[in-house]
């Protein structure tokens, strides 16, 4: 591969994020935040701004990942729905590992990345059903032919399927249906110049006021090392997280 690859590079020059400046509610920064990128990507026929990165682990540990829509925020229990073929290889990789992360990457003026790890459950039928319904017709018949990430010998196959639907009878498939991540934690990061890029994140607190993302806690330097550095805050629904800054 020609070597111009390892000199390409953006130099961010992004103003500094405080952590303060975040407050108490992550979810009021997330959405803030979307806002800003669709309207960007409105304005200048960019990217989807609720594209986002999806990550799962198999049963074996072999992660995977791949870019799915973000179709619902939930912002009193912290969480984010998309939608999906539910015999897929995420789905069937969640009925075995239900944690999973996201992750939205907003180029911007102001260079923008969210992480968000947590549970996944499935969104209840009625309210897959009332999705679907919303959906045109081409995406409701591709949801109905497709078997997602089954082996197909040629697109032919999609193609026979596809013209032996009625489009005036295409209701949700048993196999498809909403998947709904519920964040124990939130990262929100902006680009600096130098790479020495600002990260403040925010760790969900269970009654004992001990952080559910315990692998999130190891990696960051241990307990001692994130409690002394964090600070509590309370959210308005009345979530506990440490709100914390990670070295780039």
């Amino acid at each position: 591969m020609d070597d111009d690859v390892a000199r390409l590079r953006v130099e961010y020059a992004a103003g500094p994020l405080a952590a303060h400046t975040l407050g108490s509610d992550p979810m009021a920064v997330f959405v803030a935040w979307f806002a800003l990128a669709r309207a960007a990507a409105t304005a200048r026929s960019g990217p989807e701004a609720n594209a986002m990165t999806a990550a799962t682990v198999a049963a074996d540990g072999t992660p995977s990942a791949r870019m799915v829509l973000l179709k619902d925020v939930d912002e009193r229990a912290a969480a984010f729905t998309w939608y999906t073929n539910l015999a897929s290889r995420k789905a069937n990789e969640l009925a075995t590992n239900d944690r999973a992360a996201l992750c939205w990457w907003w180029p911007g003026e102001v260079p923008r990345q969210v992480r968000a790890v947590g549970r996944v459950t499935p969104v209840d039928r009625a309210t897959s059903a009332a999705y679907f319904a919303s959906r045109p017709i081409e995406a409701r018949i591709g949801a109905a032919v497709s078997h997602q990430s089954r082996a197909v010998a040629h697109r032919s196959e999609l193609d026979d399927r596809t013209a032996a639907i009625n489009p005036a009878r295409v209701e949700l498939p048993d196999d498809w249906g909403g998947l709904r991540l519920v964040a124990d934690e939130l990262e929100f990061w902006q680009g600096r110049t130098g790479r020495l890029h600002d990260r403040i994140t925010f760790l969900r607190l269970d009654d004992a006021g001990e952080p559910y993302a315990a692998s999130a806690v190891a990696s960051a330097g241990g307990a001692a090392a994130v409690r002394a550095a964090a600070t509590e805050v309370t959210d308005p629904a009345g979530t506990r997280w440490w709100r914390v800054r990670l070295e780039p």
